[in-house]
């Protein structure tokens, strides 16, 4: 497997791993868990952050390589 292959590879995994939109995305399905279990909202905001962070990072860092 080459270097393009590797970061094509990344890029897919990333772009698999963002979950924020359309129905049953991470902004409902996760939400309504938290709430269910009362997780209080500024942990899912964290998790929620950092998740959208670490994703955009490997894609940034793809895209400059």
């Amino acid at each position: 497997m080459n270097d393009t292959d590797r970061l094509d590879n990344v890029l897919n995994g990333a772009l698999s791993a963002c979950v924020f939109a359309g129905m049953g995305s991470w902004n409902d399905e996760v939400a309504a868990i938290c709430e269910d279990k009362n997780i209080p909202q500024h942990q899912y905001a964290e998790v929620t952050n950092a998740l959208f962070s670490a994703i955009l990072n490997v894609i940034c860092g793809i895209c400059s390589s």
